[in-house]
């Protein structure tokens, strides 16, 4: 089956008999898929639904599982329609889902950004990209920053989400060097605000339909999180350092490019 969504994670998807396999296209990715796959059979919410993995295991050294195969629409094929109503439904829904993981708040060491943050600009820097002028930002953090406890999926952009009228299935789990409801924030206003999710879509679509939708959901979540005291401090450190997380499993110039801008114009608000 032919899928017009693609990602950066290199890993293979096959669709057959009601099945999707998805396996590492490299041994090195094995752990990572693993940590993907037992978060995918342990997620519980009310909200969203999660397919089921029915197998999993080592197959010529590659880690691979089998899931259900659900056949519902991706967001752009959802958003074609999608009416005042339907936006309000799906805004909702995300925000009972952030406000769902979120367990409490608590103090978080900042050395646990900051750990990221370097490792992170080093792989950077080996692209010979220069984000240096990022380092007195982040390291400006309190010794300690208050934040969300809870789980989170890692990896919540709306690629990652299936619809059918009011049912909502999440896919595509990913682990996450701090498991807090505020990844989930960043990852999907990295749709709704900088419309990542359009890049991976191959194929001639309605891209003012699809913008217009993203930003009203954008709109109606940041009037939400915007009552949260750790979002409004820190947000942008934290959306900066997703958007520099991505940029070494880049392949196109152009998607460097735009996340570069994106981050600098971050900075500087």
């Amino acid at each position: 089956m032919k899928l017009n969504i693609k990602g950066h994670s290199g890993c293979n998807i096959e669709i057959s008999n009601k099945r999707v396999i998805k396996s590492t296209s490299s041994r090195l990715y094995n752990e990572r898929l693993m940590e993907q796959a037992s978060k995918q059979d342990s997620f519980n919410s009310s909200i969203f639904k999660t397919p089921k993995i029915h197998k999993s295991g080592i197959k010529n050294g590659k880690y691979f599982f089998v899931m259900d195969y659900i056949p519902y629409k991706t967001f752009d094929q959802a958003f074609k329609f999608a009416d005042k109503l339907y936006l309000d439904h799906l805004s909702d829904k995300i925000i009972l889902f952030i406000s769902e993981n979120t367990t409490g708040v608590k103090d978080f060491s900042r050395d646990i950004i900051l750990t990221k943050f370097n490792s992170t600009l080093n792989k950077i820097e080996n692209k010979n990209i220069n984000l240096s002028y990022l380092k007195d930002l982040f390291y400006s953090l309190d010794k300690y920053i208050e934040l969300p406890t809870g789980s989170c999926h890692g990896d919540l952009t709306f690629s990652n989400l299936l619809f059918d009228k009011d049912n909502i299935v999440a896919i595509d789990f990913l682990d996450t060097y701090l498991d807090s409801p505020i990844q989930d924030i960043v990852k999907i206003k990295q749709d709704t605000q900088f419309f990542w999710s359009l890049r991976m879509l191959n194929y001639n679509y309605d891209q003012v339909k699809i913008m217009q939708c993203l930003s009203y959901i954008d709109s109606k979540l940041e009037m939400e999180f915007s009552k949260l005291d750790y979002y409004v401090k820190h947000y942008k450190i934290f959306q900066i350092l997703n958007l520099m997380r991505i940029i070494p499993y880049c392949s196109k110039f152009e998607d460097i490019v735009f996340l570069q801008d994106r981050i600098k114009k971050i900075w500087q608000h």
